[in-house]
């Protein structure tokens, strides 16, 4: 049997925005948002870790291993 490899999550949740940035709840709810609004998404949308640091102008390898 192959092993399976666990892979990091794709999607970012405003819990990790508050690790990542030491900001608050409210404020990491602000900043998913506005990158919502950057991409165009609908409300209540999933944001992803590439457009999450792309938005914020960070390294995306980073912010993956930062979560895992």
């Amino acid at each position: 049997m192959s092993k399976i490899k666990k892979r990091g999550r794709i999607i970012i949740y405003a819990h990790d925005v508050m690790l990542i940035t030491g900001l608050s709840y409210r404020t990491a709810l602000r900043i998913l948002i506005q990158v919502r609004r950057q991409f165009q998404k609908p409300s209540g949308a999933l944001v992803t870790c590439k457009e999450f640091c792309s938005y914020m102008h960070l390294d995306e390898n980073e912010v993956v291993s930062f979560l895992q």
